[in-house]
């Protein structure tokens, strides 16, 4: 996958829209600082590590709250900033995993409050992220040979020394998480 494609759940997922149990759930693409919803459609919004890959955090957030009805809520986690991130890591992270911008807790904070949402709640999930990562890198290295066997050693090598470098970043506390939520005002 190219940076900038644009990829549909369905691209991805083997589930279709014949196998869908629950038809209180839709799949719609957009974009997300153009969401493609009308003003006040929704009591929640919701998203997991995703604000991360979007340049425009900003419009982003103002767009959830432009969907949301007065007193709607957003919730999500995401990938955050330490201080002392530097531009080459934050470089690397970008072409690397497409992290278009690494916000810190309290840049989310500022964002949120300027898109008009208050009962700002900011939760930092580094240590939680940090033990899980470490299992993670382990349980990766672990499977050495299967994913050799599959992928070839080129590959393993370069997605292990990618994933050790965000480890570390996360083991020096440059990178963290963070869980947000607020509500929209009204």
């Amino acid at each position: 996958m190219e940076l900038g494609q644009v990829v549909d759940f369905y691209d991805r997922h083997p589930i279709n829209e014949g196998q869908i149990l629950d038809t209180r759930v839709s799949f719609v693409g957009g974009d997300a600082v153009r969401l493609p919803f009308r003003t006040a459609s929704f009591t929640a919004c919701l998203s997991q590590e995703a604000l991360l890959h979007v340049p425009d955090k900003a419009g982003a957030l103002a767009e959830c709250a432009r969907v949301l009805i007065p007193g709607g809520r957003l919730a999500f986690t995401d990938w955050v900033a330490g201080p002392r991130l530097s531009p080459g890591e934050r470089r690397r992270l970008n072409e690397w995993m497409a992290a278009a911008g690494v916000e810190s807790l309290e840049g989310y904070k500022r964002l949120l409050t300027r898109a008009g949402f208050g009962a700002i709640e900011v939760e930092d999930l580094s240590d939680w992220w940090r033990r899980i990562l470490r299992e993670r890198l382990q349980m990766y290295r672990g499977l050495k040979a299967e994913t050799v066997a599959r992928f070839g050693q080129a590959r393993y090598d370069e997605y292990d020394q990618l994933y050790a470098f965000f480890v570390g970043l996360v083991e020096a506390g440059k990178l963290g998480g963070g869980r947000f939520s607020a509500t929209r005002g009204g």
